[in-house]
């Protein structure tokens, strides 16, 4: 009888295997900039339905809601996938957390904007209508403890991981500073929560974004900067998103809502989400063909792969 010593287990699977993470890596790319496609494209189909209104945040209260809500969300999980390291990490892992207060926190309206949808601000010049309190409420309060849980389990994963935790520490900071106010904000303002918590995430959203540009412009990569078109294209993003959010904020808080022909705001909040996607693309085309791209820590790549 022949006795076969060799064994036939197959080996472990390659979890570092380049092919995979590079497939992974796109898709998320894609997925991320597909979900301004959506964007874009649910609030012209609601056109269609309900006509122009003030601002691509109004379309909450159309038929768009599902498409839009889904789309931030789905934003908001890419970002916090794929936000890279560093600086750049802390801003996008920001981002993404802000992206589902801009989905689940509808925009005031003032009354009459939007067809069907009952107004009762009172003395106030717009408001979040009293009908969707409930929802806000049920989306803030899950909003809080899943994201506590994810700060809490993150932490003791990445702890005594020296060069892990390193790697993670501002962005677990800065994701646990802005829980806190938003939770101080929720318990102890909330109607000024409710009144304001969508417009400022928003700017801030894109504030980030434009921040994580100018980095970029400055950004050596193998001891390389990015190319003058590139360099000048991330200024451009980054002054676009401030001067856009000067503008919308000037309007909104201006009173000035009633005095163009063409919405204003609704301009700045498609030119924001153009701008993003540009910002996206120039993100993703340098780093399409990476064999090894970053959604593990390096120090984790090296050990697997040693």
């Amino acid at each position: 009888m022949h006795l076969d010593n060799t064994d036939s287990t197959p080996p472990p699977p390659n979890l570092t295997d380049p092919a995979s993470l590079q497939r992974t890596y796109r898709y998320l790319r894609m997925g991320i900039g597909g979900t301004v496609l959506l964007i874009f494209v649910s609030v012209a189909v609601a056109m269609t339905q309900v006509g122009v209104l003030s601002s691509v945040s109004a379309y909450f209260y159309t038929p768009a809601r599902t498409v839009f809500v889904g789309a931030l969300i789905a934003a908001s999980l890419g970002l916090l996938a794929i936000s890279g390291t560093g600086v750049e990490r802390a801003l996008l892992d920001v981002a993404g957390l802000l992206a589902p207060l801009v989905a689940l926190v509808p925009t005031p309206l003032v009354p009459g904007s939007v067809p069907g949808i009952t107004i009762e601000c009172g003395s106030a010049d717009s408001c979040v209508p009293s009908a969707y309190h409930l929802d806000v409420f049920n989306g803030i309060t899950t909003y809080l403890l899943v994201s506590v849980v994810i700060i809490v389990a993150a932490f003791f994963i990445f702890k005594g991981r020296n060069l892990e935790f390193l790697a993670v520490r501002s962005s677990l900071l800065g994701a646990s500073g802005l829980l806190l106010v938003v939770a101080l904000s929720w318990a102890f303002a909330r109607d000024v929560f409710i009144q304001y918590a969508h417009v400022s995430a928003a700017i801030l959203f894109f504030l980030a974004i434009g921040s994580v540009a100018v980095a970029k412009a400055f950004e050596q990569h193998h001891g390389a900067r990015p190319t003058r078109l590139y360099q000048r294209l991330y200024w451009i993003i980054a002054i676009g998103f401030l001067f856009d959010a000067a503008v919308a904020v000037a309007v909104i808080y201006g009173g000035w809502l009633e005095s163009f022909a063409v919405p204003p705001v609704l301009i700045c909040e498609l030119l924001a989400l153009a701008l993003f996607l540009l910002y996206w693309i120039l993100q993703s085309f340098p780093r399409w063909d990476s064999k090894h791209p970053q959604l593990v820590f390096p120090g984790s790549l090296a050990a697997g792969n040693a």
